[in-house]
């Protein structure tokens, strides 16, 4: 995506990008956001276990246990809560199945 920004700069044109990314590289860029905002440009993270029959060598354990900490009033928390320069990065999706 880095490198996209770069592109984008160097041809004086537009491109989408994720906030992280832009926000990493916005002292070396002219290029504003044009856009912001907008929820069809939501970007859902997710969290998916492998089948451990398929994937014996997975660590089934510590993924289901990882997904629950991601589910959790804690780890939401944390993902609402990470800011890069006062941008709030994550909005927290999950509300419990509901």
């Amino acid at each position: 995506m880095g490198a996209v920004l770069t592109m984008a700069e160097e041809k004086n044109g537009y491109t989408i990008a994720d906030r992280a990314t832009y926000l990493s590289r916005i002292r070396q860029l002219k290029l504003k956001a044009l856009v912001e905002g907008d929820p069809v440009l939501t970007n859902y993270y997710s969290a998916i276990q492998v089948n451990p029959a398929r994937f014996p060598s997975a660590k089934s354990a510590l993924s289901r246990r990882f997904i629950g900490w991601l589910c959790s009033s804690e780890g939401q928390r944390l993902i609402g809560s990470y800011r890069v320069n006062g941008h709030r990065l994550f909005k927290p999706a999950y509300a419990g199945g509901k």
